[in-house]
């Protein structure tokens, strides 16, 4: 494992072929795991199998659109960050993607810096809910010796 990569399980869903391709390639050197689906529907059902943090997903798909997926990731498991790729700007685009639960949008073409940036803070936000869940953990645990060292 190359530790310059993000510890991010990141699954990335685009139906043009080459946008995907190229793409991929750049997420293979910067997080740890990477799935890539064709479409929602593809992307769904890698999403109910592997534990994934990150969702990169374009917005005008065949099948299922990034709205929909987003609204379909989010009933089950809502802390899953989205991230919406689109070349539109309507804004009832953008309003009805806030309202299923998308957390960022990224503008195509994507600028490498932005997409980049984003990794890194989404890697943080992941890390510091990691570092959270197992301070809880650990909080728990002493509660319990303390009762039962107290009998309270």
């Amino acid at each position: 494992m190359n530790a310059n990569k993000l510890k991010l399980t990141l699954l990335y869903v685009e139906d043009d072929k080459d946008t995907r391709e190229r793409l991929s390639e750049v997420f293979t050197h910067k997080v740890e795991t990477l799935y890539v689906a064709k479409d929602g529907v593809e992307a769904l059902e890698i999403f109910k199998t592997h534990h994934i943090h990150l969702v990169i997903s374009d917005f005008l798909m065949p099948n299922m659109d990034g709205n929909k997926l987003c609204s379909a990731i989010k009933k089950i498991q809502p802390l899953t960050t989205f991230v919406l790729l689109t070349a539109f700007s309507d804004s009832q685009i953008l309003i009805n993607a806030i309202d299923v639960g998308v957390d960022k949008f990224l503008q195509k073409p994507i600028s490498a810096s932005k997409l980049f940036n984003l990794l890194e803070e989404i890697e943080e936000k992941v890390l510091s809910k990691f570092r959270l869940e197992k301070a809880t953990v650990c909080l728990r645990e002493a509660e319990k010796l303390h009762f039962s060292l107290t009998g309270m």
